[in-house]
C-alpha cells in the first residue's frame, strides 16, 4: 500500500525530488510561518454503513480535510479515526490508491493514542485485549514493538469496535493542520478530482471493500464546492544544513633533548698521583616527548524549545533538557539536539627515553699541555710524561620519566686525572626514538677548557 501508518514515532518524507514541495525547517517539519492554508471542502468516505431500526442509516465513515495552500498544493488531512483505521487495516482511500504524495507526514498508532488520552480514551480495555488477541495487555499498554499494531490487526474485523469507536465519537476531534495533525499528504493535484478515474485510478467516491467488513454499494457524497486557491509564491530556498567543518591535519612536534653541566668540583681540582681528588661534574640531561596532535569533528548539541505536542520528538535528539538560563523550565518540550560542527582536538605525549648506555662525559688533554709535559716539566722533573691524556667516564644513574612525558637523567661523574694540564671537558648521550621519530643524539662542552693542576707547579698554556 502507499498509504501505511505503522510508523512508532512520526516520520517527515517528501518524494522523488530533492526538494520537498512546501517550506520546512531543518527536521524536515512543514514551516507554518510560510505557508497559508485555505479550507476547501471535505471527503467522507464510509466504509461501513448499517440500517439500525428506531435510529436509521448510520455507521462510520473515513473523513478527510482538503486544504489548499499558497504554493499550489493540495493537503489531505484524515482525522484520527482515520488514522487508526487505515493503520489497522491498510486501506487507503479512492482516489488516493496509486498516487504517491509528493509529500507526507505520517504518525504511528502509539503517537496518535497517546494524543487521544490513552488506551482507556479510545475504549481499549484489559477484555477487549484479551478477547482479541494473544498478546499481553502489559506489552500493549508499554508499546512494546508489534504489540499494538498486533492488537489492531486482530481487532480489524471487528464491527461492534469500530462502531462504538465512531458512535462515541472518541476520535472525532479531527487534525486540521490549522492547529494540530498526527498525519497528512501533499499532492501537486486533488486526488480527489473526478478527472483522476482517467488516469487510470479507482472511480471517485467508490468505497473499497476490506476484509471482514462489510463495504456497500452507497453513491458518494456530493463533491464539496471548493473556494478558488491561493496564487501560488515561489518556493523559499531552504536554510542549508550545517556542514561539517575542515579540521587540521595531524602532526607531530618535538623539542630538541638537551644536556648541562651543572657544576664542578672541586674549584681547582689537583691530580690523583700528588693525593689530589681530580674532577667531579654535575650534569642534567633531558629529553622531551614527542607530541602527537589530531583532530576529530564533532556536533555541538544545543538544548531548544520544540513543539512535541504537534510534531512528536525532534527526529535527532539526545533526550530531554533545560537551557542553563532556564533550570526549572518544562523539559518535556526542550530537546537536546544538533548544533554547529566543530574541531575537537586530541593529543598524546609519547617518551622519547635517554639511553643510559650511550651517557658519559668526555675529557681530552690539550695538545700544548702534552707538550709542555714533555718538555718544560720533564725538564724540571726527569722522566716526566703524558700518563692518560683522553678521559671516557660512564655513570650507575637511571633515567626518570615524569607524568608530562619528559625522561630526565641527574648524574655525577668523576675524571681522576693523573696528568695536569687544560682539558676539554663535554658530556654526551643518545635517546631511544619513538613510533614517530628516529633516537636523536645530544651533547654539551663547557664553554671553556677545564685546568687540572701539580701542587708545587702553575699551569702554563
Amino acid at each position: 500500500m502507499a498509504l501505511a501508518l505503522v510508523l512508532t514515532l512520526a516520520a517527515p518524507a517528501w518524494g522523488q525530488d530533492d526538494d520537498p514541495p512546501i517550506p520546512v525547517d531543518e527536521y524536515g517539519i512543514p514551516d507554518r510561518d510560510q505557508i497559508d492554508l485555505t479550507h476547501v471542502g471535505e471527503y467522507t468516505d464510509c466504509v461501513l454503513c448499517v440500517d439500525i431500526p428506531g435510529i436509521g442509516e448510520t455507521g462510520f465513515a473515513l473523513q478527510y480535510d482538503v486544504y489548499a495552500d499558497n504554493y499550489g498544493n493540495t493537503w489531505v488531512v484524515p482525522n484520527n479515526l482515520t488514522v487508526l483505521y487505515m493503520a489497522a487495516t491498510g486501506y487507503v482511500p479512492p482516489g488516493m490508491a496509486g498516487q504517491i504524495p509528493a509529500y507526507n507526514y505520517e504518525s504511528g498508532l502509539g503517537y496518535v493514542i497517546e494524543q487521544l488520552g490513552g488506551l482507556e480514551a479510545v475504549g481499549i480495555t484489559p477484555e477487549m485485549a484479551q478477547e482479541n488477541s494473544s498478546i499481553q495487555w502489559e506489552a500493549i499498554q508499554n508499546n512494546e514493538e508489534g504489540a499494538l499494531q498486533g492488537f489492531f490487526e486482530a481487532t480489524a474485523s471487528n464491527v461492534d469496535f469500530w462502531l462504538a469507536l465512531s458512535i462515541t465519537g472518541a476520535l472525532e476531534s479531527g487534525g486540521s493542520p490549522a492547529s494540530n495533525f498526527t498525519s497528512m499528504w501533499v499532492y501537486d493535484h486533488n486526488p480527489f478530482d473526478p478527472d483522476a478515474a482517467a488516469a487510470g485510478t479507482p472511480e471517485f467516491g467508490t468505497p473499497q471493500s476490506t476484509p471482514g467488513l462489510i463495504s456497500t454499494d452507497e453513491p458518494p457524497p456530493p463533491e464539496p464546492t471548493r473556494t478558488p486557491r491561493p496564487t501560488p509564491t515561489p518556493m523559499p530556498t531552504a536554510t542549508p544544513m550545517a556542514t561539517p567543518v575542515e579540521c587540521p591535519p595531524e602532526s607531530i612536534s618535538q623539542q630538541p633533548p638537551q644536556a648541562i653541566i651543572v657544576d664542578t668540583f672541586p674549584p681547582n681540582p689537583v691530580v690523583v698521583g700528588q693525593g689530589g681528588w681530580g674532577l667531579d661534574i654535575n650534569v642534567e640531561a633531558v629529553s622531551y616527548p614527542v607530541i602527537h596532535r589530531w583532530w576529530t569533528r564533532a556536533r555541538e548539541w544545543e538544548c531548544s524549545w520544540w513543539d512535541s505536542a504537534t510534531y512528536g520528538p525532534p527526529h535527532a535528539n539526545h533526550g530531554h533538557c533545560c537551557p542553563d538560563d532556564q533550570p526549572d523550565c518544562d523539559s518535556s518540550d526542550y530537546y537536546e539536539i544538533p548544533g554547529e560542527w566543530k574541531c575537537v582536538e586530541h593529543a598524546e605525549a609519547i617518551p622519547d627515553p635517554i639511553l643510559m648506555e650511550y651517557f658519559g662525559a668526555t675529557a681530552n688533554l690539550h695538545a700544548s699541555s702534552i707538550e709542555w709535559i714533555q718538555t718544560d716539566l720533564a725538564g724540571k722533573y726527569p722522566g716526566a710524561e703524558v700518563h692518560h691524556a683522553n678521559w671516557y667516564v660512564s655513570t650507575e644513574a637511571e633515567p626518570v620519566l615524569y607524568g608530562d612525558g619528559r625522561c630526565v637523567v641527574e648524574a655525577k661523574l668523576w675524571f681522576p686525572f693523573e696528568d695536569p694540564g687544560y682539558y676539554d671537558v663535554s658530556v654526551h648521550g643518545q635517546t631511544a626514538g619513538t613510533i614517530y621519530t628516529p633516537p636523536r643524539s645530544f651533547g654539551y662542552a663547557m664553554p671553556t677548557p677545564q685546568a687540572v693542576y701539580l701542587l708545587d707547579t702553575m699551569l702554563e698554556e
